[in-house]
């Protein structure tokens, strides 16, 4: 099993357990927030085992006549498509915390509400931590999506925790008519703040299906040797290149008047755009050389 397998299937096991803990201390502390958060962390395991499948597809290697310029592609359309799941679980828990506090809101048990806080908050954060140093060697998108996705748990847990806090050492001061209003206040809260994170993913990868040119240092690393190669050529060129998942796609067009190309030359071309680029875990690199500078 690879490290971004194991990463992965920890992060499945972990959500699984959690939100067996949320939807069961959801139900017996009467809280809208709990269980929310249960079945934020139900999708989570649906989710990353949809998205284990995908990773399985993105790194086949065989040879597939309906893809054949590879499976990259898989990986962004499934981070969009979870995304756009997050974002409808997130506005129906709005409408939901809206129904509640307009029907006068509802009194969770503090000690337990408490209780399941400070576990979840410690639990998730834990996890995002271990994830985050897993994935700086990995730089995988998958596992970044599966950061992303405790970094919003811990988040939520924290507000719970700081929601329950203070109805346990507050609550007996104030009239209940106001703290009944506490628990769907925080899932109004928790839910508006965590469409944050799905709408930011969409957004970047939405420029990766469009094709839009990677960022801004890699492209000129990757242009300024693409113009010193075509200065020894006495040509102009044409870079191209883009990001797609894990997957880094380069086409390098170069117009010369030369009548022959040492192919060893060619592969060492790739070889160094492949050194400028150690981030990314596959290349799809395309060299060509014409004289019709039409076609660059």
């Amino acid at each position: 099993m690879s490290k971004e397998n194991k990463a992965i299937w920890i992060s499945i096991i972990v959500a699984a357990l959690f939100a067996i803990l949320g939807l069961s201390f959801g139900y017996y502390s009467n809280s809208q927030v709990i269980l929310f958060d249960g079945i934020y962390s139900l999708m989570s395991v649906v989710l990353s085992y949809a998205a284990y499948w995908v990773m399985l597809q993105v790194e086949s290697d065989s040879e597939d006549i309906r893809f054949p310029f590879g499976r990259a592609n898989f990986e962004p359309m499934f981070v969009l498509i979870k995304n756009i799941i997050l974002i409808i679980i997130c506005t129906l828990s709005i409408v939901n915390a809206i129904f509640e506090i307009s029907n006068g809101g509802n009194t969770p048990d503090a000690e337990a509400g408490s209780f399941y806080a400070s576990v979840s908050f410690l639990g998730c954060f834990i996890v995002y931590i271990w994830l985050s140093k897993f994935n700086r060697k990995l730089n995988s998108p998958l596992v970044k999506t599966e950061m992303n996705q405790w970094l919003g748990d811990t988040l939520l847990s924290a507000g719970i925790l700081i929601g329950f806090l203070f109805i346990s050492f507050y609550g007996e001061q104030l009239d209940e008519k106001y703290t009944r209003y506490i628990d769907p206040s925080l899932l109004l809260i928790t839910s508006l703040a965590f469409l944050l994170f799905p709408l930011k993913s969409i957004k970047e990868t939405f420029l990766e299906l469009i094709f839009m040119n990677v960022d801004k240092s890699l492209y000129q690393q990757l242009d300024d040797y693409a113009k010193d190669l075509a200065i020894s050529y006495g040509s102009s060129y044409k870079l191209r290149a883009i990001k797609i998942g894990r997957e880094l796609k380069i086409e390098l067009n170069i117009c010369t008047d030369k009548t022959a190309i040492d192919i060893d030359k060619m592969d060492k071309i790739r070889e160094q755009l492949i050194k400028l680029s150690p981030d990314f875990k596959k290349h799809w690199i395309n060299i060509n050389f014409t004289k019709n500078k039409a076609w660059i």
